[in-house]
């Protein structure tokens, strides 16, 4: 048998994730209105994309990451390097 997966809704890296796009959607200036407008989502969806309700799509992160201007996958990148930092094994 093969591992129990966990809800990805609660993994760390994930809500890193979601942290980092509400962070990156403030700094761009946007609401949740218009962010969810630029991505083609409303806002409810939005917002429980923000309160980990439900999963973000793959297109819904490409899209907010495009319309927020962070620089190509930046998000998804510092939380990979932080993640294999915390799991490196010690010497």
């Amino acid at each position: 048998m093969g591992a129990v997966r966990r809800n990805s809704l609660y993994d760390p890296r994930y809500r890193a994730i979601i942290f980092r796009l509400i962070q990156a959607r403030k700094r761009a200036g946007f609401n949740q209105r218009e962010l969810a407008d630029r991505i083609g989502i409303g806002q409810p969806e939005l917002s429980k994309i923000e309160r980990f309700v439900r999963k973000i799509e793959v297109l819904e992160l490409i899209d907010w990451i495009k319309a927020t201007e962070v620089g190509d996958l930046e998000i998804v990148a510092r939380t990979l390097e932080e993640s294999s930092a915390q799991h490196k094994p010690r010497s």
